[in-house]
């Protein structure tokens, strides 16, 4: 089995975040198995639930590219007074 690179984008559009994962294989056959339940698949799935994300997939890509799209969370300012001594 051939292995290839595996490429990975993150990038900001407005108050979202685009995460892209794509590689150049064979792609993935949706319609001999919807439910694929390949390794990289389930990481996707359980990637985009934690993130409370949505999952496009490219079919104009020539291998496989999956898109996850999430609110951007901005971490809330510390208080003053609130650092903890070490």
């Amino acid at each position: 089995m051939a292995r290839g690179p595996i490429h990975v984008d993150l990038r900001a559009q407005g108050d979202d975040l685009a995460l892209s994962i794509a590689d150049d294989g064979v792609g993935l056959d949706v319609e001999a198995d919807p439910r694929s339940t390949g390794l990289g698949q389930r990481i996707v799935t359980a990637m985009a639930a934690r993130l409370e994300a949505s999952v496009e997939r490219d079919p104009g890509h020539a291998g496989t590219r999956i898109v996850l799209r999430f609110r951007r969370i901005n971490k809330p300012a510390m208080k003053a007074g609130c650092a903890t001594a070490s």
